[in-house]
This record gives C-alpha cells, sequence and structure tokens, in this order.
C-alpha cells in the first residue's frame, strides 16, 4: 500500500519499517519494541535492557533478552497487541491477515517469549490444543468467543494440562512483556 493515506491507518508492514516519527504515540512505542530485539551498534545485548538490580530488573533484562530470540512477525504481535493495545481485528487487518492467524500467532509469540524467560518445560500438546491455543489467547485480550467455542474450550480446559499451562505460561508472558519500561 501507498504510505501518506489520508485517514487510513498505516499498513502493518508500514509500521515495522517506519521511524518513529512517522507513527502515533501508542505505535511509536511499538517500533521501538520491534527494534530493541535488534542487537546494539556493537552486536552487543540490546539498548533497551535495563540497568539497576532487583526482580523487576531481573525480569525486564530476561525479557528483552527472549524478545530479542523471537522472530521479526512475534515480535511485531507482542508490540501490536501488548504495547499499542491494539485488538485483534485491528492487527488483522493492519496485517491483511485473517483474525484467527492473529490469535494462533498471539498464542505462539506469548507461549515462545514465555519459553526464551525461562521456567517449567511445557507439557505435549494434543491435537486438540491447537484448536484451543487461539481460543486461549482470543479469551485473553478479551474478544468475544462464540458461545459453542467458549463451552468447547471449557471443557477441554478442565482435562488438558498442556492448555492449563499454556494459558498460565501466555499470562506470565504478558505481565513480563508489561513490565517492559516505555523508555
Amino acid at each position: 500500500g501507498e504510505r501518506g493515506r489520508a485517514g487510513a491507518p498505516p499498513r502493518f508492514g508500514e509500521i515495522v519499517g517506519s521511524e518513529p516519527t512517522s507513527l502515533g504515540p501508542r505505535l511509536t512505542l511499538a517500533a521501538a519494541a520491534l527494534r530493541a530485539g535488534a542487537a546494539g551498534p556493537d552486536g552487543d545485548a540490546p539498548e533497551s535492557a535495563p540497568t539497576g538490580s532487583g526482580p523487576l530488573a531481573a525480569l525486564v533484562a530476561r525479557t528483552v533478552a527472549a524478545n530479542a530470540g523471537l522472530s521479526r512477525s512475534a515480535r511485531t504481535l507482542l508490540a501490536l497487541r501488548l504495547v499499542s493495545e491494539l485488538n485483534h481485528e485491528q492487527i488483522a487487518t493492519l496485517a491483511e491477515e485473517d483474525k484467527d492467524r492473529i490469535a494462533s500467532g498471539l498464542a505462539g509469540a506469548r507461549l515462545a517469549l514465555r519459553a526464551r524467560i525461562g521456567g517449567a518445560a511445557a507439557p505435549e500438546r494434543s491435537p486438540e490444543c491447537n484448536r484451543a491455543l487461539p481460543l486461549l489467547a482470543r479469551r485473553q485480550d478479551g474478544e468475544t468467543l462464540s458461545t459453542a467455542d467458549s463451552a468447547w474450550l471449557a471443557a477441554h480446559e478442565a482435562t488438558c494440562p498442556a492448555c492449563a499451562f499454556a494459558r498460565q505460561a501466555m499470562q506470565e508472558a504478558d505481565i513480563a512483556y508489561r513490565a517492559w519500561p516505555d523508555e
């Protein structure tokens, strides 16, 4: 798409490639989070790694390092959802993707971030978990689930330790990502 379309939001590709000055304030923060995944000028750790000590600083340092190891698409999804606070529909529009693929990508990005931060190993997932993970992401983000999807997810979660683990891991990933300072 062409840049600078009057009144239109920037497209997904424009966001991930833009300089901060060309974006609105919420998308500027997302762009900064994306760039934090790149190494510093000398190949060192990202410049946004916190200084100081204590549990919060340690969590933020692990989160910054974990984010740097994610794919660009995973960093983009997390930044758009958790920093810019865009909903799945808005992200799908920017990405020119289906909302279900966005939900699936967010679930995968959160689980990858959580795994890179560290913690217990995930239990083995069943094929039904592939249906459950995007539903878990949609529910976590306050997206509306159909009555049928909601009932199916509740029944599946009640008997699936892998999805119970995934739900908790995705929540922990969000908490860690949101602990990341704005600067």
